[in-house]
């Protein structure tokens, strides 16, 4: 199984984390808003650029939540192009490395959104959630084709549980090479590292960045 391992919001307690995986020969991926120094709903620090720039230099994909994580299905195109396009150029900036990926504040998009990400990124991912509908494909187990590039659906920790329970008792599925992308936001270390231990003894895990998940 391969499962790439991201994390939504730029939290402050995920530098940490980062350090923590990275000690452990774990490269993930940190989606981050880069015109905040809060979180809009919760409140809670954020990374600075300059923390951002210290997590890929230990060897971490950063990709871009959008500038001030709005919804942009909800945003007008100027606003769109601001979160999609001006973000990119400033995390660019900032950690002198190129962004390959987006990943769709709380997990909005329509085909307007993806055309224009598609201008400037290589891939793009959004969040399985009940209430949206669109994100159907959860496990992957083939070249994961152009298209699906920019919808792709990340679980939860309590989703991933579940998709393991299907995936155990599913003889087709267990002959595949299964590829998994999970999302963490502001979870507890330790439960983030348990979690990872846990499919690495069970199902042999091994962890990637988005991109090398894509190949």
């Amino acid at each position: 199984m391969k499962i790439a391992v991201t994390f939504d919001d730029a939290y402050k307690r995920q530098y940490y984390v980062a350090a923590l995986l990275a000690s452990r020969g774990i490269k993930t991926t940190f989606f981050v808003p880069t015109c905040l120094e809060k979180h809009p709903v919760d409140a809670e620090p954020l990374l600075s650029l300059q923390e951002v720039k210290e997590i890929s230099r230990m060897g971490h994909e950063i990709g871009i939540h959008g500038c001030r994580h709005i919804n942009l299905s909800s945003a007008s195109y100027n606003e769109v192009l601001r979160e999609v396009r001006d973000s990119k150029e400033l995390l660019e900036e900032a950690t002198g490395r190129e962004v390959y990926g987006f990943a769709y504040p709380y997990g909005f998009y329509n085909s307007k959104i993806i055309d224009l990400v598609k201008q400037y990124y290589e891939y793009a991912v959004t969040v399985h959630l009940k209430h949206i509908k669109s994100c159907k494909k959860l496990v992957y187990t083939s070249r994961i084709d152009g298209h699906d590039r920019y919808t792709l659906c990340r679980l939860a920790p309590k989703s991933l549980f579940y998709a393991a329970l299907k995936l155990l008792s599913n003889s087709a599925m267990k002959a595949e090479e299964v590829k998994i992308i999970l999302v963490f936001h502001d979870e507890e270390p330790w439960l983030i590292t348990t979690m990872l231990n846990i499919f690495r003894k069970i199902f042999n895990a091994r962890f990637y960045t988005v991109k090398e998940l894509l190949g």
